[in-house]
């Protein structure tokens, strides 16, 4: 796949595009970047969630912060994956990081990590699904209690159902479904991950994105467990109150703000359905804090992380239309050393605008304008649940962080 160095350097490149649930402040996203580079990736791109994490919460750091991380850390681009898919289920989710890679025109290999040792099976057991698709929807539909993942497991051959019981192998599946489904003719890379998601202790070298959020959170030292590039943008950003605090110093002002809608606004939330809006605006009536309210609401078809998300959903005005939509835009968040090589390739290629700044969005079509909005109102509602608050219109003031400009 690489063209002599007298073609042109353009010819030469082999893009990598890592998905979006990694945390480029811990060891673990340098890991990943160099197994991309061993792979034999001349560039990489991010394509990252913004201030609000899968996980149905918000992010321990901003969105600006973290694509610098991520080009410290050594990717060489930071694309955005806007709020309604990254506030998504795994199946949407998937779709919208797999849609601005292909929509981008230049990807040659998509990864991501996982916590398989047998990337095959994840093969196997996407293409099942997307074989079975006539048959789990209907029964998707119809169950009751019972979560997607249990539906899964009863309808799957034991090795399938099994390598669904990770977080990130069902993730990863669900890539390689979107993928495929995309028509996608590049190549695909699993890439083991370092440690678990949500390990309560270091293995190693390596900390779980959670125990590192607890540790920054009690004010503990995690130096040891952050690259050295991006150590100091992690002191800065601590020491400036650029964070969310503990969950408890945060969730009373999303308990609030849920108060203040109505019920119909709890018609139209995304991934519901079943009669859940009624119990969903009755459990905020009655809560006396977020924890009651996810224990109101949640049923065995309904996980936890389901109904975080469904709080963030109404708090933000995230719903059921623009979810089922496509991301409508390719955003750029930073630029690494090869960053512009990858803009430049971009050109012409793109399926979709390219934004780099406010003004590329006013000249562009009502929906973008209208997720692009929704952004920005999800960012001011952001900068008051860090420690310090920052104003409105953030979103579109900060700078894009490019390497080798103003460090």
């Amino acid at each position: 796949m690489f063209a002599s160095i007298f073609e042109g350097f353009l010819n030469a490149l082999k893009i990598f595009f890592t998905a979006a649930e990694y945390n480029p402040f811990h060891s673990g996203h340098q890991y990943h970047i160099e197994a991309q580079r061993r792979a034999g990736a001349t560039h990489v791109v991010a394509v990252m969630s913004g201030n609000y994490v899968q996980r149905g919460e918000p992010a321990l750091f901003d969105s600006f912060l973290r694509a610098e991380a991520a080009v410290r850390g050594g990717a060489d681009l930071v694309l955005s994956l806007p709020l309604p898919w990254a506030v998504a289920p795994a199946e949407r989710f998937a779709f919208g990081a797999a849609y601005l890679a292909v929509k981008s025109g230049v990807c040659d290999v998509f990864s991501f990590g996982c916590e398989s040792e047998e990337p095959a099976l994840l093969t196997q057991t996407a293409r099942l699904l997307s074989q079975m698709d006539s048959q789990l929807r209907p029964a998707a539909a119809k169950r009751e209690n019972q979560s997607y993942p249990a539906l899964l497991s009863s309808l799957l051959p034991a090795p399938c159902a099994k390598i669904l019981e990770q977080p990130n192998n069902v993730l990863g599946v669900a890539y390689i479904r979107s993928l495929e489904a995309l028509g996608f003719s590049g190549e695909i890379l699993p890439v083991r991950r370092t440690c678990a998601h949500d390990g309560a202790v270091p293995e190693g070298a390596f900390a779980g994105a959670s125990y590192l959020r607890g540790q920054i959170r009690e004010g503990k030292q995690v130096n040891s467990f952050i690259p050295d590039p991006v150590q100091p943008l992690v002191s800065r950003a601590i020491a400036a109150g650029r964070f969310t605090g503990v969950p408890e110093k945060w969730q009373r002002q999303l308990l609030a703000v849920l108060r203040l809608k109505e019920r119909d606004d709890f018609a139209n939330l995304p991934f519901a359905g079943g009669g859940l809006e009624d119990r969903f605006y009755q459990a905020v009536r009655k809560a006396r804090d977020l924890n009651e309210l996810y224990a109101a609401v949640k049923t065995k078809r309904f996980t936890h992380a389901s109904v975080r998300r469904l709080c963030l959903h109404a708090a933000l005005g995230v719903t059921e239309d623009i979810c089922r939509a496509a991301p409508p835009y390719l955003r750029v968040m930073a630029v690494g050393k090869g960053g512009n090589e990858i803009l430049r390739q971009m050109r012409g290629k793109a399926g979709l605008p390219v934004i780099q700044r406010k003004a590329d969005v006013a000249k562009l079509d009502f929906f973008v304008q209208k997720v692009y909005a929704l952004e920005c109102r999800g960012t001011d509602f952001y900068h008051t649940l860090t420690e310090c608050v920052r104003p409105c219109g953030t979103e579109m003031t900060d700078q894009i962080f490019r390497i080798g400009e103003k460090e």
